[in-house]
């Protein structure tokens, strides 16, 4: 029985250490989610709660680190730009929406796309044509070596 206690403990300190981007991991100062942090496993789970559950996110500061990406609405001939990120295995992706802090335009105060960012902003909601949606916002974008 005492190595079932054992094994159980050990199971549970693995997904702790795998929560927190690997055992020695945390998270930086200002920064409520640091995806830039976390294991491939750790990424991929919260990115999908972000996705499924965003008003629990709202208001958070988060970091991620992935590739640039961008869409433009052909309707309203918007550009909407994401951080691209995957997870341990990269098969699986998901970008999440950021809007820039400041003036900037694409693509003079962009790095190309497919390049390796990292994002910090504040998760927050806004609506366009009555639907709501959510990003970062008040993001600043670092393009990463």
């Amino acid at each position: 029985m005492k190595r079932k206690g054992n094994a159980a403990a050990a199971l549970i300190l693995m997904a702790l250490c795998l929560f927190l981007g690997g055992c020695g991991g945390g998270k930086a100062a200002g920064v409520d989610i640091d995806l830039a942090r976390m294991s491939g496993t750790a990424v991929y789970a919260e990115v999908f709660n972000m996705v499924t559950e965003p008003e629990e996110y709202v208001g958070k500061t988060i970091r991620m680190d992935g590739r640039l990406s961008m869409y433009q609405d052909s309707r309203n001939g918007r550009l909407y730009f994401t951080c691209v990120v995957q997870d341990a295995t990269a098969c699986c992706s998901q970008g999440l929406e950021f809007e820039r802090k400041g003036e900037f335009s694409y693509p003079e105060d962009y790095p190309p796309m497919d390049a390796e960012i990292e994002v910090t902003g504040v998760f927050t909601r806004y609506e366009e044509e009555g639907v709501v949606y959510y990003h970062v916002a008040d993001a600043v974008l670092e393009q990463v070596a």
